[in-house]
C-alpha cells in the first residue's frame, strides 16, 4: 500500500503517431454510403464507463465508478483499444476529463481511486490529477504531497502555455486561507468547485475564480484565454453560461448564454472558425447529454442578442450542430442525445462527439429508477464515438458502442501550436492601487448603454418616472450597425446645463459581496429567499453620464445594482462579477451588448460640458478632461479618494458650473441618523436590525402598535403582525408575514386550496416583500407612497404611511430587500459559533430511528431528489434541504433545533405539527397537523432533542 510521495507507473501501448489532417468519408443517418466508419490517422483517448453512472444531474465530483481511461493509435473502430488505467482503478475506481498537452504527447487527466483499487493509489479519498506520458507509458500525480493531493476534488484539467495547468477544485485555496473553511454551490449544497491554477509540478497552486457556484469544463482558446461553464444562481434564477477569462483569473467575463434558451451550456469548446460548440442541457434528468449546438459568440452574447452589424431580425445565436434537433428540456429524445464535443482544430472543421441513439426501456421493472422526471420512457444513452462533420452534419462511428457501456470524453491526441501566453494581471493600475493588492477596479463606461431589450432602459422606470426622469433617447447615428432601436442621449444626460441631477434616474450604485457558506449550514437558517447571505461592501454615485469607476475588494463575489435616488435597485441583479488583485475591469454599461463599442466614447467621451469640477469639499480641482474620458474617469484621476466606496449613500453635485447654473441640492441617507443598531460589516440581520424598526416608538406610535396581528378595518385591515417573539419557534413572527404570503379564506373564515403541479397547496396572498426587489415590494411602496412595480395596487384611500419611517430606516429597509431580505446574513453569531448545534445532538440515534421517518414523512417537500435521484418536482427550495444522505442530512437537521430543553419550540417540531403556521396542516383539513403532538414520530424527535 502507498501512502507517500508521487506515483510514477510504466504501461506502454503501440503508439504511431500521424499528425496530420485527417480524410473522412460522409454518411448521413437513413441514408445508404459504401463508408460507414471513420479511418482516422490519429491516436485517441476516451473514457468507457457502465452506462448506469452516467449522472443524472450536473455535478463534476459525483464519482463514476468503473470507469476507466482507454487509447487507440488510430481513430477507427478496426483498431485495438488498450485500457490505459486498469492498473490504478483494478476496474473500481473513476476517471474525468482528459486533455491532451499542447505538445501531443501528455494526457492528463483526474482520477478517482477507492480501497478496491491498486496500491498505487488505494488510499486516496479524493479526485487527483494524473498525466500519462504516450511515449515512455508513465503515469504520475501531479501533486507530490499526499495530504495536499486528496485536501480536495480536483477535476476538469487542462495545460496552459505558460507551463501551468487550469483545473476545478472543491480546495478553494484562497477561501479556506482567508475563512478556514470552504463554502458550498447554492444548487447542491456541496463543496463548490472553483477554477485554480498550478505549476506542472503541482506548486504554486492558485485560485483564481470565486464564483459563489460551481465551474466546469475549463479549456484553451487559441487566442491564450480560458473558457468554462459556471452554474449562476441568484434569488430564483439558474443558469449555466460560458464564460471567458485569462489564466490568471482577470478579465472574467460572460461570452454567451446568461439569457438564452437551455438550462445549461457545458462541455463548450472553440471551434476553428471562433466559434463554440457546447452541449445543451436541463440541469437534471438526461444523463449528461443533450442538444449539440453551434454558437455564433463572435456575434451573440446570447441568442437574441447579437452585437453592431448583424442582422438582429431572425438572427439567432445559436443553432442545432447535428442534423437532429435535440430538445433543449426535459422531454424524452427520441432523435438521440449527445454529449463532450471535441473539434479536431485540423482544417477539417470535423468534432469527435458521443452520440447514443434514443434507448428504450427493455426491463421496466429493474429501469424505473431511471425513468424522468415527466415520466416517459426512456433508457440511459448508450453512447458510441463518432465524428460530426460540420459542412453536412454527417456522424461516422470511430469507437462503436458496447452493451452496457457508453463512451464519452474522447480526444484527439494532437499537438496545438501557436496559442500566445497571455501575460499575468493585463489591467495592473500603479497609480491607483499605492501598491494595494487587495483591491481591483470596476470601471463602468454609462449605466444608460444597455441591450435592446432594455434590461437598465426605459422600460425599468414606472409611468410616473418616465415623466420625472426619463431616459432621453436618441436614434443610433449607424443603425446599420445597431440591433437598438434607440439608444440613451448620453451627451444630454451629462449637461448640466440640459440635464438637472433630479432628472436624471440613476444616481447611485451599491457593490454587495455573497458570504461564503459553509458545507452543512441550513437554507432556514438564511430565511425564506431564495438568495444566499450578502454583505453591504458600500456605495458609489454615478455620474451624471452613467459612468462608475470605483474600488472594490479582489477576489469576491460582487453584485452591482443600479439604484434611483432613494437607493432602490431598478432591476433583481443576477449574475456576480469579480477583479483580482490590482485589476481594472471595464464594462460598457450593465447588460450592455458585448460585442460593441460603448455608447459613452468619443466624441461624448473627453467633453464635459458646462462642468467645473470640484473635490467633495467644494474645491475646484481645476481638472479638465483627457481624451475618451468618461465623467467618473476624470473625477478619480483628479481626486484618487473618489474610487473609495461609502457605506452611507452621500450625494454632492462636484460638476455644475455654477457660472452657468445652480448647484443641485446635497442629500444623504446615513447610517448615524438612525434611532435603532446600526449593522456592522454590512451584515444586515432582519431580528437585529429590521425588528426595531417596527419596535421604535414614534410620534404616530409604534408600527406594532396598529399591526399587531389583529384586523382592524382603518389601521390594520389585512391583520398584519409586527411583533416579533411569540408562539413557538424563535424566529420572528414578523419575519414569516413579511414574507410569506397571508391564507386566502372563504366566506366561512376557512383556507382555500389550490392544484399546482397535481398537488393540492393552501391558497396565499401575495408576500408584501418580494425578496431581492424592493421597487416590487408591496411594504416598499407602501412605506414611500409611490406606486412602483408591485403586483398589489395601492388603495386609493388608504391610510399614508409615507412619512412613518425616516429616509434613513427607508434606506436600510430598501438595503435588506434588495440585498435578499434574509433573517440572518453571517453563518456565525457574535461569538463566532456556526447557527448549527449539530454537535449536541446524537447521530447515531439520529440515523437509525429519526432519518427514516423523515424522509418518508418529509421527503416529498423537502428531499431534494427522488429516491431514484430523479427530479422531486414537489421540492420547496425556501426550507431546509434533505437529502437522503443521514450524515448530510444530520447536519441540516440539526440546524432546525433551536431550544432543548424545549424540544416543542424548535422549529423541527413546532412547523409540521402546525404551531407556526397552516403550511403544515393536512391538505383538506384544516387545524390538523401534518405531525401530530402524540404520533410516536413526534415523540422520538422530542426525546432526541432533549437528550433523554
Amino acid at each position: 500500500m502507498y501512502t507517500g510521495n508521487i506515483q510514477i507507473l510504466r504501461v506502454l501501448v503501440g503508439v504511431c503517431f500521424v499528425f496530420a489532417a485527417v480524410t473522412l468519408n460522409a454518411c448521413r443517418f437513413g441514408e445508404e454510403a459504401k463508408a460507414l466508419v471513420v479511418s482516422g490517422d490519429f491516436p485517441l483517448v476516451y473514457i468507457k464507463q457502465p452506462r448506469s453512472t452516467l449522472p443524472n444531474k450536473i455535478d463534476n465530483t459525483t464519482a463514476n465508478i468503473g470507469s476507466d481511461l482507454y487509447f487507440r493509435d488510430i481513430s477507427s473502430p478496426e483498431s485495438e483499444e488498450s485500457n490505459l488505467t486498469a492498473i490504478l482503478t483494478n476496474g473500481k475506481g473513476a476517471v474525468s476529463g482528459p486533455e491532451v498537452s499542447l505538445d501531443g504527447k501528455k494526457v492528463i487527466f483526474s482520477l478517482l481511486c477507492t480501497e478496491d483499487s491498486s496500491g498505487y493509489c488505494n488510499t486516496d479519498t479524493s479526485w487527483n490529477i494524473w498525466t500519462y506520458d504516450i511515449e515512455t507509458g508513465v503515469f504520475q500525480r501531479v501533486i507530490n504531497d499526499f495530504e495536499t493531493a486528496n485536501l480536495a476534488d480536483d477535476l476538469d484539467p487542462a495545460f496552459l502555455p505558460n507551463n501551468k495547468i487550469i483545473f476545478t477544485s472543491t480546495r478553494q485555496q484562497a477561501v479556506r486561507e482567508k475563512y478556514g473553511y470552504v463554502y458550498t454551490d447554492q444548487y447542491t449544497q456541496k463543496d463548490a468547485s472553483v477554477l485554480h491554477t498550478m505549476n506542472l509540478d503541482g506548486t504554486q497552486i492558485e485560485q483564481i475564480s470565486f464564483s459563489r457556484n460551481s465551474e466546469f469544463n475549463p479549456t484553451l482558446m487559441q487566442n491564450g484565454k480560458i473558457m468554462f461553464s459556471r452554474r449562476q444562481q441568484l434569488g430564483d434564477k439558474a443558469q449555466m453560461a460560458i464564460f471567458t477569462a485569462n489564466p490568471d483569473g482577470s478579465e472574467m467575463n460572460v461570452l454567451y448564454g446568461a439569457h438564452s434558451p437551455g438550462d445549461a451550456f457545458v462541455q463548450a469548446r472553440e471551434l476553428e472558425n471562433g466559434k463554440v460548440i457546447s452541449t445543451v442541457i436541463p440541469f437534471e434528468g438526461t444523463w449528461g447529454g443533450g442538444a449539440l449546438l453551434e454558437i455564433d459568440s463572435i456575434n451573440f452574447s446570447d441568442a437574441n442578442s447579437p452585437g453592431p452589424g448583424v442582422f438582429s431580425k431572425g438572427g439567432n445565436g445559436q443553432q442545432a450542430a447535428s442534423i437532429q434537433q435535440i430538445p433543449l428540456g426535459k422531454s424524452v429524445s427520441r432523435l438521440g442525445r449527445f454529449t463532450s464535443p471535441y473539434p479536431l482544430l485540423d482544417g477539417s472543421n470535423q468534432v469527435l462527439v458521443s452520440f447514443s441513439f434514443f434507448q428504450e426501456f427493455v426491463d421496466k421493472e429493474n429501469e424505473t429508477a431511471r425513468v424522468n422526471s415527466l415520466n416517459e420512457e426512456e433508457a440511459p444513452p448508450l453512447y458510441g464515438i463518432y465524428m460530426l462533420d460540420m459542412d453536412d452534419k454527417s456522424l461516422k462511428p470511430v469507437v462503436l458502442s458496447e452493451k452496457d457501456m457508453a463512451l464519452t470524453n474522447a480526444v484527439a491526441v494532437f499537438p496545438r501550436n501557436n496559442i500566445p501566453q497571455i501575460p499575468r494581471r493585463l489591467n495592473i493600475d500603479v497609480a491607483a492601487y499605492n501598491g494595494d493588492e487587495a483591491e481591483g477596479i470596476i470601471n463602468i463606461k454609462s449605466v444608460y448603454d444597455t441591450d435592446q431589450f432594455g434590461r437598465m432602459g426605459q422600460g425599468v422606470l414606472t409611468p410616473s418616472e418616465v415623466g420625472q426622469t426619463p431616459i432621453p433617447l436618441i436614434k443610433p447615428a449607424n443603425p446599420q450597425q445597431e440591433s437598438r432601436e434607440h439608444i440613451a442621449d448620453i451627451a444630454s444626460l451629462k449637461d448640466p446645463a440640459i440635464t438637472r441631477a433630479d432628472r436624471r434616474p440613476a444616481r447611485f450604485l451599491r457593490v454587495a459581496a455573497s458570504i461564503p457558506i459553509p458545507e452543512g449550514f441550513s437554507q432556514y437558517v438564511i430565511g425564506e429567499t431564495d438568495y444566499e447571505m450578502q454583505r453591504l461592501i458600500g456605495y458609489a454615485p454615478i455620474e451624471p453620464d452613467g459612468s462608475v469607476r470605483v474600488k472594490v475588494p479582489a477576489d469576491t463575489p460582487l453584485i452591482l445594482t443600479v439604484l434611483d435616488s432613494k437607493g432602490r435597485a431598478f432591476l433583481k441583479n443576477t449574475n456576480r462579477i469579480q477583479v483580482r488583485s490590482g485589476e481594472t475591469l471595464n464594462c460598457n454599461g450593465c447588460h450592455s451588448p458585448q460585442r460593441s463599442l460603448p455608447l459613452n466614447r468619443p466624441p461624448i467621451a473627453g467633453n464635459h460640458p458646462n462642468t467645473e469640477l470640484k473635490f467633495m469639499n467644494g474645491l475646484q480641482t481645476g481638472a479638465i478632461a483627457l481624451d475618451s474620458e468618461t465623467m467618473a474617469e476624470t473625477r478619480t484621476r483628479s481626486d484618487p479618494d473618489a474610487l473609495k466606496l461609502t457605506k452611507d449613500i452621500i450625494y454632492r453635485d462636484v460638476w455644475t458650473n455654477t457660472n452657468i447654473s445652480q448647484l443641485n441640492n446635497s442629500f444623504s441617507y446615513r447610517y448615524a441618523a438612525l434611532s435603532s443598531p446600526t449593522p456592522l460589516n454590512g451584515e444586515i440581520h432582519y431580528p437585529l436590525h429590521i425588528q426595531p424598526l417596527w419596535d421604535l416608538p414614534r410620534p404616530s406610535g409604534a408600527c406594532i402598535n396598529c399591526h399587531d396581528g389583529v384586523t382592524d378595518p382603518v389601521n390594520n385591515p389585512s391583520g398584519l403582525n409586527l411583533k416579533g417573539f411569540e408562539g413557538a419557534g424563535t424566529r420572528m413572527i414578523s419575519y414569516n408575514k413579511l414574507l410569506v404570503g397571508g391564507l386566502v379564506l372563504d366566506d366561512n373564515r376557512l383556507p382555500m386550496f389550490e392544484t399546482i403541479g397535481g398537488t393540492s397547496v393552501l391558497r396565499r396572498t401575495l408576500p408584501l416583500v418580494n425578496a431581492g426587489y424592493a421597487r416590487g415590494s408591496y411594504l416598499v411602496e407602501k412605506l414611500y407612497g409611490e406606486e412602483m412595480f408591485a403586483e398589489k395596487m395601492l388603495p386609493v384611500n388608504g391610510l399614508d404611511h409615507s412619512g412613518f419611517l425616516s429616509e434613513a430606516e427607508k434606506k436600510l429597509l430598501v438595503e435588506w430587500i434588495d440585498m435578499g431580505a434574509q433573517y440572518f446574513n453571517s453563518p456565525f453569531d457574535a461569538s463566532g459559533n456556526l447557527r448549527s448545534l449539530e454537535s449536541s445532538l446524537t447521530f447515531s440515534e439520529f440515523a437509525n430511528l429519526i432519518h427514516p421517518s423523515l424522509i418518508s414523512q418529509c421527503g416529498r417537500c423537502h428531499l431534494l431528489n427522488t429516491v431514484g435521484n430523479g427530479v422531486n418536482s414537489d421540492y420547496k427550495a425556501s426550507y431546509f434541504i434533505l437529502t437522503g444522505n443521514a450524515e448530510s442530512d444530520f447536519v441540516v437537521v440539526s440546524d432546525m433545533v433551536n431550544d432543548r430543553q424545549n424540544p416543542a419550540a424548535s422549529f423541527l417540531l413546532a412547523r409540521p405539527s402546525g404551531q407556526m403556521d397552516e403550511e403544515h396542516w393536512v391538505t383538506g383539513s384544516p387545524g390538523v397537523p401534518l405531525l401530530a403532538t402524540d404520533s410516536s414520530l413526534y415523540k422520538r424527535i422530542e426525546t432526541w432533542i432533549s437528550g433523554q
